[in-house]
């Protein structure tokens, strides 16, 4: 484009009128990578006038009905209906609603194509019980955030001077419930070069899950207020764990005391704190996880006293008595085999049932029926205690936490013959309650436990 003084005419004026009636969105995944696909029409007209210097725009485009598909998600984003009016040097989205889920979110705001650089845009967003559902999240959202300019003053860099400018900034507030996050490692976030202003307040509500099926069942409390920017963050607030399990070489160790706290600023990566146990026959197996997650120490150890190389290859073979030999027996390719079941081919079912039907717990094992404390206490039976058939047969336990001490749950063998029902209330963080009863060829068998734990 030739600068005003090169062109022939420098004051013209222009008058190009786009026509939008015949426009379809079905554009979109041409346009943008992450659009799956889209169904909808547009209508209107813009005229755009002025000169190349300073331009008018006029006119306005709606949408109605229109639907877009995100890859990545399994929400649609449904009824879309937008108006988008023009009106001179400035740009107004008076309207830009849509449904996700049961819930909707709704946009509005302006943007002045010759504003100061400081008030060019402002928008609105508000969600009320809107729904995503993803292989990484699935949630439902209601906040209140505001996008608008923010000063700030740049970096110095060795060969330039720190200077002032403009960015984006997102503020307000978001609340998430009914939550499962299923993020299997620690994400690559790098060095991104996006500078986006951060004031949120972030309040998690009831049922927030962070699951995922090889390494980690937690259910998440409290709340996070997030300040500073994208690339330096600062982050105030610690979450607790009010229960769940981390998974360690197939063996699920239940918390005692969880934690995530952000001492360190300008990083998004959390610090935690991890006290968790086990019962493996005769032993205890206590696992400590401290550390920034990006470089995380675990520790293992047990009671009696093993060493933890022992405690590896315990928990690897799943037998009590692999402590002290070399010898990988039978039992040891059926624990394995049931490891490959479990991880491989159930660990979609797992997801499926924890993000429909909201289970909290389900495992596949070999041996007896056992389940609640009665489960944690006997699982891991040594061979000696088991029959040939024990160690033939495949079990299935199912669990839900109705509130946050009383879980409810059932298991069964997969011939169908043997199976139970249990009931486990957390009194405090030091008593547990359980009660099952076992059904099978012979007379009901009730198990009642009343268990109190206490560390020196």
């Amino acid at each position: 484009m030739c600068a005003k003084e090169e062109r022939r005419k420098p004051d013209a004026q222009m008058r190009i009128n786009v026509d939008m009636s015949e426009a379809q969105l079905g554009i979109l995944p041409a346009l943008f990578k992450q659009v799956e696909w889209a169904i909808g029409e547009t209508a209107g007209n813009i005229v755009l006038a002025g000169t190349l210097e300073e331009p008018f725009t006029f006119g306005s485009v709606t949408i109605r009905e229109g639907c877009i598909k995100i890859k990545d998600a399994d929400t649609v984003v449904d009824k879309i209906n937008t108006e988008l009016v023009f009106d001179g040097d400035q740009v107004r989205l008076d309207d830009l609603s849509t449904q996700l889920g049961k819930g909707t979110i709704a946009f509005n705001g302006t943007y002045g194509l010759r504003s100061s650089e400081d008030q060019s845009y402002m928008l609105h967003i508000v969600a009320n019980d809107a729904e995503l559902v993803s292989d990484i999240l699935t949630c439902r959202l209601n906040s209140k955030l505001t996008i608008t300019t923010e000063g700030y003053r740049k970096r110095a860099t060795e060969t330039t001077e720190a200077e002032s400018g403009y960015r984006p900034k997102i503020s307000g507030n978001v609340r998430v419930e009914d939550a499962l996050f299923n993020v299997p490692t620690v994400p690559d976030m790098g060095d991104g070069g996006t500078n986006i202003g951060l004031d949120l307040n972030i309040e998690l509500g009831p049922k927030i899950h962070l699951f995922n099926k090889f390494f980690y069942d937690l259910l998440v409390v409290e709340s996070m207020h997030i300040e500073g920017s994208s690339l330096f963050p600062d982050i105030s607030g610690d979450l607790s764990v009010d229960h769940g399990t981390v998974t360690y070489l197939r063996t699920p160790f239940k918390l005692k005391e969880a934690s995530l706290s952000w001492p360190t600023k300008r990083t998004f990566f959390p610090t935690v704190n991890i006290e968790s146990e086990a019962r493996f026959s005769r032993y205890y197996i206590y696992v400590t996880i401290k550390g920034p997650i990006e470089d995380i120490n675990m520790k293992l150890t047990s009671n009696p006293p093993l060493e933890q190389n022992t405690i590896i290859c315990m928990l690897t073979l799943q037998r009590a008595d692999a402590v002290g030999g070399d010898e990988i027996t039978g039992e040891d390719m059926q624990n394995l085999m049931a490891v490959g079941l479990q991880m491989a081919v159930l660990g979609d079912v797992e997801m499926m049932l924890k993000q429909s039907r909201g289970i909290d717990q389900f495992r596949i094992y070999t041996g007896q029926i056992r389940s609640g404390d009665g489960f944690e206490t006997m699982k891991q039976a040594s061979s000696s205690e088991l029959s040939t058939d024990d160690k033939n047969h495949y079990n299935m336990l199912i669990s839900k936490y109705f509130t946050s001490h009383l879980m409810i749950g059932y298991t069964t063998s997969f011939n169908g013959i043997d199976r139970s029902i249990f009931g486990q209330y957390d009194i405090s963080r030091h008593i547990n309650l359980a009660y099952s009863r076992t059904y099978g060829l012979t007379d009901p068998d009730d198990w009642v436990e009343l268990e109190y734990r206490i560390r020196f």
